[in-house]
């Protein structure tokens, strides 16, 4: 009972590895952010003799901080489409319009 491959639009495979390329930055930003934070606050904490205050402090700050990373990661890997001139919402409207003459 073999089922039959099913035929992939030359967009679907490009929409997976963008989504792939996002989803490893994210991970990796947002992990760089909170130890960054962390360890900045152990170290500020250590010099200035405020333990814990200033690591929860910068620790409690990096959330939104890492928020706005991701925001602007997925802004900048969301694909301009040269045919429309924006942001493609609907695969199908760039294929259907490369294929009209």
């Amino acid at each position: 009972m073999n089922q039959p491959e099913l035929e992939k639009q030359p967009w679907q495979s490009e929409i997976g590895k963008t989504v792939i390329t996002v989803v490893g930055k994210i991970g990796c930003l947002t992990f760089a952010v909170a130890a960054g934070s962390a360890f900045l606050g152990w170290l500020l904490d250590g010099l200035l003799g405020t333990r814990p205050w200033l690591m929860i402090v910068l620790f409690i700050t990096s959330v939104p901080f890492s928020m706005l990373v991701i925001y602007l990661v997925v802004k900048s890997s969301v694909p301009i489409s040269p045919v429309l001139g924006r942001q493609i919402e609907n695969p199908e409207e760039v294929t259907s319009r490369d294929e009209t003459p």
